[in-house]
C-alpha cells in the first residue's frame, strides 16, 4: 500500500462492520442450519424455516465475522432482497479489511435478535428484529434498531470502465444510526501499467443531487498491470443510488483518469 492511502481499519471497524455491531467480544452461539418444521394438509406438504430461525441464522453469521458463514446465510435469504444484499455487503467489507473478533448473540424479545461487540470496556449492540418474508417463505427484509434496511443497502452493481480500468460498487450500506454510506468498490486494472486509485480525493453524487466528499477510505490504492483489489469507502450522511466518482492517475503520474461508479444494482 503506497503512503498515499488514507487506511483507517480501527476506525472503519467501528463505523462499518454490522452498522455498526463491531469489533471483540465472546463467541457467539454455535450456528447449525435452522431447523424446520413440516406442515401437513390434505394432500400437501410444505417444510418452512420458522420464523425466528432465518432471522437468527442472520444475526449469528454477521456476529461471527466469516465469509463462509454469511454466505450459508444467504440460503434463508430470498435472492436480490435486502436481506441477501446485507449480507453480500458484511463478506464484502470484510474482503477488505480482513478478519474482526466475534461477536455475540442473544434474544432481544420475541422474534429480535441483539448483537454485540464488547471492545475494552465498550459493549455495542443493535437489535436486528421485524422480518419480512416474501411468499416463497425466505426472509426479504429486516429492521436494524427498528429501521428497515430495505432501500438503504445495495449489491452487484454495473461494472463501469474508463481507459481500461474497470470498477464495480460490490455492495453499499447506508449504516444505522449514523447515516453514513459504506460502499465497497472493486477496481480491475486492464492496462500495462500499474495505477494509483485515490479513492480519499473520490466525491460521492447523491441521489438528491448533493455532493458529498469521502471521508476516509480503506485498501490499497495501487493495482498492478493486469491486477485487481478492493476498496473501502465511507462518505457521511448520503443515501444509496447515487454516483462516485473516483480519481486516480498511472503510476507515473501522467494519465489521471476519472471512473463514475453507480451505487445501485445492475439494472
Amino acid at each position: 500500500m503506497s503512503p498515499s492511502a488514507l487506511v483507517a481499519a480501527p476506525v472503519l471497524t467501528a463505523a462499518v462492520l454490522l452498522a455498526a455491531c463491531t469489533g471483540g467480544g465472546s463467541s457467539p452461539p454455535s450456528s447449525s442450519t435452522p431447523t424446520s418444521v413440516t406442515t401437513t394438509v390434505p394432500s400437501t406438504t410444505t417444510t418452512v424455516a420458522p420464523v425466528t430461525d432465518a432471522l437468527r441464522t442472520l444475526s449469528t453469521a454477521v456476529a461471527t465475522r466469516d465469509v463462509e458463514a454469511l454466505a450459508s446465510a444467504e440460503t434463508v435469504t430470498r435472492p436480490g432482497s435486502p436481506a441477501s444484499d446485507y449480507l453480500k455487503y458484511q463478506s464484502a467489507v470484510l474482503s477488505v479489511i480482513g478478519d474482526q473478533p466475534s461477536g455475540r448473540v442473544e434474544p432481544a424479545g420475541p422474534g429480535s435478535f441483539r448483537v454485540c461487540d464488547v471492545s475494552g470496556s465498550t459493549t455495542t449492540c443493535r437489535v436486528l428484529s421485524d422480518p419480512g418474508f416474501g411468499p416463497d417463505g425466505l426472509l426479504e427484509d429486516f429492521a436494524i434498531d427498528g429501521i428497515s434496511v430495505d432501500g438503504r443497502v445495495t449489491s452487484d452493481g454495473p461494472e463501469v470502465a474508463t481507459s481500461d480500468v474497470r470498477m464495480q460498487a460490490v455492495a453499499a450500506l447506508q449504516t444505522v444510526p449514523a447515516g453514513d454510506l459504506v460502499v465497497v468498490v472493486a477496481v480491475r486494472n486492464l492496462r500495462g501499467t500499474a495505477i494509483l486509485v485515490n479513492a480519499f480525493a473520490a466525491v460521492y453524487r447523491s441521489p438528491t443531487g448533493d455532493r458529498v466528499e469521502v471521508r476516509s477510505t480503506a485498501g490499497d490504492d495501487r493495482v498492478d498491470p493486469g491486477g485487481e483489489t478492493r476498496m473501502l469507502v465511507v462518505v457521511p450522511n448520503s443515501p444509496v443510488g447515487g454516483i462516485l466518482e473516483v480519481p486516480g492517475t498511472s503510476a507515473e503520474f501522467d494519465e489521471p483518469f476519472l471512473v463514475r461508479v453507480p451505487v445501485a444494482p445492475s439494472p
